[in-house]
């Protein structure tokens, strides 16, 4: 299940990504648990396309899921 994207408000890092700015993608998860949430990074990957497909085939199998973009400063 997809919940959206809480990185869809990311203050322009999406922008700066599309603009050239070097970026990784991190699926994040919430497999939920009795005592409430239990939210873990699932993986991280170079391309949104590759976070997409990952996301696809874990969805099913967890609470929540969603890619968050992450600036990478070098």
């Amino acid at each position: 299940m997809d919940v959206g994207d809480p990185a869809a408000d990311d203050g322009g890092v999406g922008a700066a990504v599309e603009r050239g700015a070097v970026a990784v993608f991190v699926l994040t998860t919430d497999v939920g648990s009795e005592n409430g949430p239990k939210i873990s990074g699932a993986g991280v990957f170079l391309t949104r396309a590759d976070a997409e497909e990952a996301q696809s085939l874990l969805a099913a199998k967890v609470a929540a899921c969603w890619i968050e973009t992450l600036p990478v400063a070098m």
